[in-house]
């Protein structure tokens, strides 16, 4: 079998299998978040606490009660009554007309000493705010950051629709590049498609000894240019253009890797030039897709912390393979330099511009007329 019908074949095969991995993790993650939802409903409150009480443990801090002595919602100590401290709340606020003979803490709410309340220890709010509003505090008045725990759980479907943000803007970039490239380096893009596609297992290994080389090459270039005198003055700038030169070689290698996977699932047909770029477009915009679409499978799976690290480490590993792929091909075909060349070189051949209309064939050469001698005077 030709190298190409066997990278159209893997293509095929690696579109569907990634379609099926994307459509049951969509399920599976919308799934996840109606449960889910009901679940931090009613969990969400008592792990924050802990967090925070675990948090503010120790220190300067006066000793604060324990979670399970927290009572939710709000209180009032009406005036003329006494209760008992330590006295804790959650989730709302606490209104002291009367005594408290002790500490009194609040979570998530505020602490309001009106006029003849009294609270005879430490008044803290956490999360909320102390009012002496005429009353009394015979202890500490603190206001503490309910930040200061650990921080809340995000919610999961915000976080996998903000990776899907990210791997649709990075389509876009992909996607505006691969349209100026074609612009500007159509005839070269198609070299590096061709040379991957007959020396795809070359590929590999001369984009391995391109990553190796790379670092070593840039140092290089800074020695040469700092032994010599004028030199020295244009390393920033060498530097620069090499990094630039790098990047552009690995973006038009990996477009290429794109336009063989593209073209493994839509052959391109024959035609003029207009079409044949248009046919390298939509190939190319099929072989993005394909690339990014592990990474949209690890966005979905962001709900599951340990099935997401595994999900980016096979994109990632798609990812470099098939940049590594890329960049091989492009050092083998030069960057499609050679090959460019002699396109132009054809398209100008085969232009009438510069042919005469006389034909080459059929037309009897004809002699140049030679000067006659003529009889002088005699």
């Amino acid at each position: 079998m030709r190298p190409e019908g066997m990278v159209a074949r893997h293509a095929r095969a690696l579109v569907s299998v990634i379609a099926v991995l994307v459509v049951g993790a969509l399920v599976s993650a919308f799934t996840w978040r109606d449960t889910q939802q009901v679940q931090d409903s009613t969990q969400t409150k008592a792990p924050q606490l802990s967090a925070v009480l675990a948090g503010l443990a120790g220190g300067d801090l006066p000793p604060l009660p324990a979670e399970r002595a927290f009572k939710p919602g709000a209180m009032t100590i009406a005036a003329g009554s006494r209760v008992d401290g330590p006295v804790a709340i959650s989730g709302g606020s606490a209104e002291v007309y009367g005594t408290v003979n002790g500490d009194l803490v609040t979570f998530g709410g505020d602490i309001n000493v009106h006029e003849r309340g009294e609270i005879t220890g430490n008044a803290i709010a956490i999360g909320g705010v102390v009012h002496v509003r005429g009353g009394h505090v015979g202890g500490q008045t603190l206001t503490l950051s309910s930040e200061f725990g650990a921080p809340a759980p995000v919610d999961a479907s915000k976080r996998v629709m903000q990776q899907l943000a990210l791997v649709g803007g990075w389509l876009c970039v992909l996607i505006g590049l691969s349209v100026g490239v074609l612009v500007l380096a159509s005839d070269n893009l198609s070299a590096v498609a061709d040379a991957l596609e007959r020396h795809y297992g070359s590929t590999i290994v001369a984009g391995l000894a391109g990553q190796v080389a790379f670092a070593p090459l840039l140092v290089a270039l800074i020695v040469a240019l700092v032994l010599s005198v004028l030199g020295i003055l244009l390393v920033p700038f060498a530097a620069v253009a090499y990094v630039i030169l790098a990047a552009g070689l690995i973006s038009v290698g990996f477009l290429a890797t794109a336009v063989v996977i593209g073209r493994g699932w839509r052959s391109a047909a024959p035609g003029s030039d207009r079409a044949r770029r248009a046919a390298t477009l939509q190939a190319m915009v099929v072989g993005i897709v394909v690339l990014l679409l592990p990474w949209a499978l690890a966005a979905l799976l962001a709900a599951w912390p340990v099935a997401e690290t595994l999900a980016r480490g096979v994109a990632f590993a798609i990812t470099w393979v098939a940049a590594t792929a890329g960049i091989g091909a492009t050092l083998i075909s030069r960057a499609g330099i050679t090959r460019a060349q002699s396109r132009q070189a054809v398209r100008a051949m085969a232009s009438p511009s510069w042919q005469t209309p006389t034909p080459v064939s059929g037309v009897v050469a004809a002699r140049r007329p030679a000067a006659t001698p003529t009889a002088g005077p005699r």
